[in-house]
C-alpha cells in the first residue's frame, strides 16, 4: 500500500500521493482532527490514501474543503500544528 507523502514547504501544506501533488495553504486550514469514523461533510471531501488497512486517518479541514488523509504515519501533524 501506497502512504501519501505529506510535506510542509514555503506556508503550504504539499502531499504527493501516486501521480498527483496537492498543496493545501496553510493560512486556509480551520483544523486538523482525528477521526475514527468518517462523518458526514457540508463541504467537498478530498479522499487521499488508501482506507483499507488504515488505522489511523485525519481530517484537514479549510474555508474551501475536506481533506480525508488515510495515512498510518502521523508525523506530518507535529510538524504542521507547531505553525
Amino acid at each position: 500500500m501506497i502512504q501519501p507523502n505529506i510535506q510542509l514547504l514555503h506556508g503550504h501544506i504539499v502531499i504527493h500521493w501516486c501521480m498527483a501533488t496537492i498543496r493545501i495553504p496553510v493560512a486556509d486550514i480551520i483544523e486538523i482532527v482525528d477521526l475514527h469514523n468518517p462523518t458526514s461533510h457540508e463541504k467537498p471531501v478530498i479522499r487521499i490514501g488508501d482506507p483499507n488497512g488504515t488505522k489511523a486517518y485525519s481530517c484537514i479541514r479549510t474555508k474551501k474543503a475536506d481533506y480525508l488523509i488515510y495515512s498510518n504515519d502521523q508525523t506530518w501533524r507535529t510538524e504542521v500544528l507547531s505553525c
